[in-house]
């Protein structure tokens, strides 16, 4: 039989006015251009995924969105994500995910935050996973062509699995595991003309008494502006996310990869 293969995808994505060096979208936590009281903030929402009909019928839709708001003293960051997967009518994932971050004088060269996050993944096989810490980052470089952030905290992670029987984890006898971690994130815009524009963001999680337990978050998007309409950005955008996970339950994979396409709408 031939294979018909459908790619779709759409993003929605939206900001408050800024000037042009606005960090709409940027790894660093500004937000656009402050108002007479110093507060800022922007906003977005996305959708995006892929479709695959024949032999082997996949699907698969990604919701997206996240909301900052600063001042020059304090920051906040909401970041909510949903996944949902298909392979021949097949449940293959259902994935929740919100992150909450806290800042401390974000508009600063150096900066503090404090992070919690809620995570679950049918595809990974846990239930429920909860995160929390704080640290130190810094808005290293912040240039129209190029901005970039590095930072380093510690949380303690704990997940509670589906079954006790992990990969990495042999002596394991509960469904629940708690972990301490470092976090090592690099973050960063790349304007290559006025059209493109590269994103990424890689966060590297050790376990502090364990090296070999780790976990590796990453992901990039590629836009292409093709309009201005009505005072807005209309891009072409390609997105790649990677994971891996050294400890996990017994049948699941250790790295997994999911690029999807669509359109994304922003305001600067």
């Amino acid at each position: 039989m031939r294979i018909v293969t459908v790619l779709v995808a759409g993003a929605l994505v939206a900001a408050a006015p800024a000037a042009a060096q606005a960090q709409t979208s940027a790894p660093t936590p500004t937000a656009g251009t402050p108002d007479d009281a110093g507060l800022a903030y922007r906003y977005a929402a996305g959708l995006d995924g892929n479709l695959a009909l024949g032999v082997v019928d996949r699907f698969l839709v990604n919701a997206r969105g996240d909301m900052l708001v600063t001042t020059p003293v304090w920051g906040l960051y909401l970041e909510p994500r949903w996944t949902y997967a298909e392979v021949n009518d097949v449940k293959t994932d259902a994935e929740y995910y919100l992150r909450a971050v806290g800042f401390f004088h974000p508009r600063d060269r150096f900066y503090g935050f404090a992070v919690g996050l809620l995570e679950r993944s049918f595809r990974r096989r846990y239930e429920v996973r909860a995160t929390g810490g704080a640290g130190v980052g810094s808005n290293l470089v912040q240039t129209v062509p190029f901005q970039l952030l590095v930072a380093q905290g510690e949380v303690y992670e704990t997940t509670e699995f589906y079954v006790a029987d992990l990969i990495g984890d042999p002596d394991a006898t509960s469904t629940q595991r708690g972990v301490v971690r470092p976090v090592t994130r690099l973050s960063g815009r790349l304007r290559f003309a006025d059209k493109t524009a590269l994103f990424f963001d890689a966060y590297f999680k050790p376990a502090i008494d364990d090296f070999e337990d780790y976990r590796i978050l990453a992901k990039a998007s590629f836009e292409l502006a093709l309009a201005h309409p009505g005072g807005h950005l209309l891009a072409a955008r390609a997105l790649l996310d990677y994971t891996r996970e050294t400890v996990r339950v017994v049948g699941t994979s250790e790295d997994e990869m999911m690029l999807t396409f669509g359109v994304a709408v922003r305001r600067e």
